[in-house]
């Protein structure tokens, strides 16, 4: 079922009526929807996976769907030279055993790499940035999933895909 225009109420009747199993809404919509004042009316047992991407999400946001829809929340990064994600804030068995205040830290991260992406995150001289929340560069990517160019643009290409890294 496909909702032809964003109003937080239908989509949430929608999902219980059509029993929607996983989807993919930006964070502004999640946001809207956990703070639907109808939002704990509906019933979501059949939602198995809500992902989102798009734009960075607030923990206490995560921690909302979370609390509202039942479900595990997954925060993705991609964008359309990459169908569809490079990577997802899937937690690793270790990360599990964490308080659940130190799971949603990581749930609202675009977190790792997805299967067969190799990818990295650089400064103005090439070099790999620090993973210390601080430092900032650029994505740079690899991987099967990545466009190998723009259709009859070859300087585009050229400018955002070098030796097989997409930026």
């Amino acid at each position: 079922m496909l909702v032809r225009e964003f109003e937080p109420k239908i989509v949430c009747e929608t999902i219980e009526r059509e029993k929607v199993t996983i989807t993919n809404l930006i964070p502004t919509m999640l946001n809207l929807m956990v703070n639907h004042p109808d939002a704990g009316n509906y019933n979501y047992s059949s939602l198995r996976t809500l992902l989102s991407g798009g734009a960075p999400i607030a923990q206490e946001v995560v921690r909302k769907i979370l609390e509202t829809f039942g479900c595990d929340y997954i925060q993705t990064y991609g964008m359309t030279e990459t169908s569809p994600y490079l990577t997802l804030s899937i937690l690793k068995e270790h990360l599990k055993k964490l308080s659940f205040e130190d799971q949603l830290r990581f749930k609202s991260k675009t977190g790792r790499e997805f299967i067969g992406v190799e990818l990295k995150v650089v400064n103005e001289k090439g070099e790999e940035v620090k993973a210390d929340e601080r430092e900032v560069g650029e994505i740079i990517v690899k991987g099967d999933i990545v466009t190998k160019g723009y259709w009859k643009l070859p300087e585009e290409t050229a400018n955002a895909i070098q030796g097989g890294l997409a930026s």
